[in-house]
């Protein structure tokens, strides 16, 4: 009998003539996502909404709160990337996944497009979309994984979000600040050393004090990563070092002490050495 009623309600429910803001064909389109795979929903989703092809504000609140929680169960949570040169071959299995995952489809990338996008919409449902999103956890790896992740989304979107999602009040309340300086110093892993870093280098404008305490929240977060060897060594490079030194001018010049970054790489370094090398000091 509950079947039956439920039945009813739905066939009653599709009998009501649509919104004319709600074109037929892009309803019809919207009521067959469930039978794709998540992250192809979520993109498709996505895609009406960044082309504007939707011009009803509550519609497009709704697609896009449909399509973050479409990405939350994608099959891979973070974009991959190869850990080593010949793993970026399109014959290997990592290298497939690597370039299918370019098109954008990983959760984290799926999770903050409908974050931008909702910015447009609604800010405060950007925010609080943001802060749906897990900081991102890479998965533990070995020396023979060809893979490695990259969380550079999360950053560049934390960075939208606190210029673009809070009114004068909540800035005034310091809310967009403590975010950034949440994510920067809960870091966990050696694949969020450089996009954080990135970020940093983009705020650099900020006023002096709040600036250097995400210089302090950054080098807290170098002093507590694990430093497995293949994410360390995918990770850092000679690009790293060079924003590093950078950062370190920039804290000169605006009369910020640079130690505390120095010596948490450092401590970092040595950590890694330790656990690469067991017994070396």
């Amino acid at each position: 009998m509950r079947l039956l009623i439920a039945v009813a309600f739905v066939l009653s429910a599709a009998a009501q003539p649509l919104p004319p803001s709600r074109p037929k064909e892009l309803q019809s389109l919207v009521d067959r996502i469930a039978v794709a795979p998540p992250e192809l929903g979520a993109d498709i989703l996505l895609r009406l909404i960044e082309s504007n092809a939707i011009n009803d504000r509550a519609w497009k609140i709704e697609l896009l709160d449909e399509g973050f929680q479409l990405a939350t169960r994608a099959r891979y949570p973070l974009p991959i990337t190869p850990a080593v040169e010949r793993a970026s071959n399109t014959d290997s299995d990592i290298g497939s996944i690597w370039m299918a995952l370019d098109q954008k489809l990983s959760g984290l990338t799926l999770q903050c497009r409908a974050v931008r996008a909702m910015l447009a919409t609604d800010k405060k449902k950007a925010v609080d979309l943001f802060l749906g999103i897990p900081l991102p956890q890479a998965p533990g790896l070995s020396c023979k994984d060809p893979n490695g992740y990259d969380p550079t989304e999360y950053y560049v979107t934390l960075k939208e979000v606190t210029e673009r999602g809070f009114d004068d009040r909540e800035r005034r309340e310091g809310k967009p600040f403590a975010l950034l300086e949440r994510a920067i110093r809960s870091m966990n892993s050696p694949f969020q050393v450089y996009p954080a870093l990135e970020l940093i280098l983009d705020l650099r404008n900020l006023p002096r004090d709040q600036f250097a305490a995400l210089v302090v929240a950054y080098s807290s977060g170098l002093k507590q990563l694990y430093t497995e060897d293949r994410a360390f060594s995918s990770s850092t490079g000679y690009a790293l070092f060079q924003r590093l030194l950078r950062l370190a001018q920039i804290c000169r010049e605006r009369d910020i002490s640079p130690h505390a970054l120095i010596d948490a790489f450092h401590l970092l370094c040595q950590a890694h050495v330790r656990t690469a090398l067991p017994g070396k000091r």
